[in-house]
């Protein structure tokens, strides 16, 4: 694979981005300003003005829709010209946010330690739910949308019905906080990653069935669209500008087939269709 590096001096932190095609990448900033940014020319294509963006923000999918943590709401922007479709209401600000496949349903782990999922097409919530030590830090649909799964910093990763709102599955095993979780394109397996610098891979039983070491703790972890692959990138916990890995590794036989070294600590936001080695 290629690797083309680029720097984009934006003079505000990134709170998130998001693949557009293969060749765009949306990026929203502190400064409240939507970016798209070129790879193939290397330049901005595209800034709009948010008023309503934080730094807690998430992309639907399709990089069509923004959402955003407000002080007493969650607005849901249109990428293309920042104008606000819908706001949703909420008693408390959050601390992560997270839309379904089809962009239809949104999540969110609530400061006051709620979990909440609002149906977007009727801008109605479902359910609330309570989450018993510390707020959800890292929300993830599996791709069918019936389950959402919870990672805190209680160290426990919780799976609730979409439909019901009820706690289907905990996992409890883990020492440390999870910091990643994916699931795979079919939602046959979830994988998580945290700052004990392992990858786990459960399977539909939420079942340990493969575990690997990366050499940092693990900050994002991504599946290929096949499914076959899964590439993790990660770095220091307590430095975020140190350098960090990109690892690949082969889901079949649990075999790291690439490593590639970083200067600064890898986020993914997809994995890249073309990767075949590192």
């Amino acid at each position: 694979m290629e690797v083309r590096e680029h720097k984009l001096a934006v003079g505000a932190p990134v709170s998130a981005l998001r693949f557009s095609n293969a060749e765009r990448i949306l990026f929203a900033c502190g400064d409240r300003t939507l970016r798209t940014f070129s790879a193939v020319r290397g330049q901005i294509e595209n800034e709009v003005a948010v008023q309503s963006l934080t730094r807690i923000a998430a992309f639907s999918q399709d990089g069509k829709l923004l959402a955003t943590a407000g002080r007493s709401g969650i607005p849901i922007v249109d990428t293309q010209g920042g104008t606000q479709r819908l706001s949703l209401t909420t008693v408390s600000m959050a601390r992560s946010l997270a839309f379904s496949s089809s962009g239809h349903l949104l999540a969110a782990g609530l400061i006051n330690k709620t979990l909440c999922i609002w149906d977007l097409t009727k801008g109605s919530q479902l359910h609330t739910v309570p989450i018993e030590v510390a707020p959800a830090s890292h929300l993830v649909f599996s791709p069918d949308e019936r389950f959402l799964t919870v990672t805190s910093p209680d160290t426990d990763v919780r799976v609730f019905d979409v439909r019901s709102g009820e706690l289907q599955g905990r996992i409890d095993q883990f020492l440390m906080a999870m910091s990643a979780v994916e699931y795979s394109p079919r939602g046959e397996l979830l994988a998580l990653g945290g700052a004990d610098q392992s990858i786990y891979l459960l399977d539909a039983t939420l079942r340990v069935i493969r575990q690997w070491k990366h050499p940092e703790s693990v900050r994002s972890i991504a599946f290929s669209p096949d499914g076959r692959r899964l590439l993790s990138g990660g770095g220091d916990a307590a430095d975020f500008v140190r350098p960090g890995h990109l690892c690949l590794w082969e889901v079949a036989n649990g075999q790291c087939s690439g490593r590639a070294r970083h200067r600064v600590a890898p986020w993914l936001s997809r994995f890249p269709r073309t990767v075949d080695r590192l």
